[in-house]
């Protein structure tokens, strides 16, 4: 009889029966853990998981990093990853055989967005260090018509020391920008100078240019100037006139470039040339054209002293014994000449016949009796005393410290009111800020008060001058 008989192999994870004849084998497998497998894919920012395994299991970093990165335990996502930065992943199924695997992956790098801006007189240069190819702009946007090439990173038609803030980005995988700020150089800061003023016959002479370098740099340092006979040379730097210069035309406009001598920026002004015809008839000193004092054209009515001779044709315009020559401050030797007003109630010297304002008329001022008040210095400081209003010595007669002017400002009427009675001649003149005389009172003033029509004069401020043989007095009057 034959007898079956059974044997079982037993294998680990699996049960396994064979049949072989005379015998009777089954085989049975189980699959006992869960597939943990998964790769990564990196990007700029992190990277993604890719489940290849059994699904629903859990993401987590192993080790944790501390560099501010996070994943999703869901979907294995990575963010906030450090450019170029290594980080392990693991990832643990939920099946009733739990397995765990690791995958360790590196965050793309970003683009290297780094750059440099050099400032310029009219704006900036970008010089990239990093990837190229990508792009500039204003961050931010700047409304002062200053204008940034988005490829090069040039700026242009910026404002002198104003500062620009530039973004560049990238255009590469892992995009990224960088910013930098940039401040435009300044120019020079330069002053229109004054005129030049100079004779001439037939309007061309020599001139000083030289003589308005101080003002044009008006305490400026560092800065180099030179002149030019027209704007594009000026601002080209060319063609650099020399001084003593001869002017081309009568009256001529030249330009000064004023350039730093550390950047390179630089600024233009005007200088004006005025040729001025400096006949001189009465050789005073001053020219026959500043004698017409009241600017009419007509220099046979300004006669200041009243002596019958146009201030042209008198050697002394104010009639005070001082040649108008010696009241004078001749400009660079030439006859045209500085304003000098030693009393400072705006009337030069030469046609005041009160210098120093103090009361007592120049010709009055000749203690010595010689006809010549300049060698009076009774004293002894040195000034001549009909320049210093120190010395007034004794005149007994009517002065005038006391007295009022008023309404001021007035519209119609002034009136000059004294506290005592006057009973003397007085002369009242008013002048313009111009020095023209615009109306005069020669009488006998019988009383404390004489009332003075103005109604016809303009807008404006006058000067009204009261004076006897021995006084004068100037005061200011508005009217409106």
């Amino acid at each position: 009889m034959k007898q079956k008989v059974l044997f079982l192999l037993i294998i680990p994870m699996s049960f396994m029966m064979y049949a072989v004849e005379g015998f009777s084998f089954e085989t049975y497998t189980d699959e006992c853990y869960d597939d943990a497998s998964f790769f990564m894919t990196p990007n700029c920012g992190g990277g993604t998981a890719t489940i290849t395994g059994d699904l629903g299991g859990s993401f987590a970093f192993n080790p944790i990093p501390s560099d501010g990165a996070a994943i999703s335990p869901i979907t294995g996502e990575v963010v906030f990853g450090v450019s170029g930065a290594t980080y392990s992943v693991e990832y643990t199924t939920a099946g009733p055989s739990p397995e765990t695997s690791i995958q360790i992956f590196t965050v793309l790098i970003n683009d290297d967005a780094s750059f440099f801006m050099t400032p310029n007189c009219g704006g900036a240069t970008a010089t990239i260090t990093g990837d190229l190819g990508g792009v500039f702009a204003f961050n931010p946007i700047v409304g002062d018509g200053a204008v940034i090439d988005p490829i090069t990173g040039v700026i242009s038609e910026g404002s002198h020391g104003t500062t620009y803030t530039v973004m560049y980005t990238t255009w590469g995988d892992c995009p990224d920008s960088s910013l930098e700020n940039v401040t435009v150089f300044t120019s020079p800061e330069i002053v229109t100078p004054t005129a030049i003023q100079a004779c001439t016959v037939g309007g061309i002479t020599e001139y000083n240019l030289d003589s308005r370098t101080d003002e044009i740099l008006n305490g400026s340092v560092d800065v180099s100037l030179t002149f030019h006979e027209s704007f594009s040379d000026a601002a080209n730097g060319i063609n650099a006139l020399t001084s003593p210069y001869i002017n081309t035309v009568s009256n001529q406009i030249l330009f000064v470039r004023g350039e730093d001598l550390v950047s390179g920026c630089y600024s233009i002004v005007e200088l004006e040339l005025i040729a001025v015809d400096c006949l001189d008839t009465d050789t005073d000193g001053v020219i026959d054209a500043d004698e017409d004092i009241n600017r009419n054209g007509n220099l046979d009515d300004d006669d200041t002293d009243m002596d019958s001779i146009p201030n042209y044709l008198d050697n002394d315009d104010d009639g005070d014994l001082v040649d108008t020559i010696d009241e004078i401050s001749i400009v660079d030797g030439r006859t045209m000449h500085d304003f000098i007003d030693t009393d400072g109630d705006l009337i030069e010297n030469y046609l005041d016949d009160d210098d120093d304002g103090d009361g007592v008329l120049t010709v009055d001022e000749d203690y010595n009796n010689n006809g010549n008040p300049t060698d009076d210095d009774t004293n002894s400081n040195s000034i001549p005393d009909y320049l210093d209003s120190t010395v007034a010595l004794s005149i007994n007669t009517f002065n005038f410290n006391s007295y009022l002017l008023y309404p001021n400002p007035t519209k119609t009427f002034v009136n000059i009111e004294f506290n005592t009675n006057v009973s003397e001649k007085i002369n009242v003149n008013i002048y313009d800020v111009q020095g023209k005389l615009v109306l005069n009172v020669n009488s006998k003033i019988d009383g404390h008060k004489v009332q003075l029509d103005v109604s016809y004069l303009s807008k404006g401020m006058y000067f009204v001058e009261l004076k006897n043989n021995h006084f004068k007095t100037v005061e200011k009057l508005i009217v409106e």
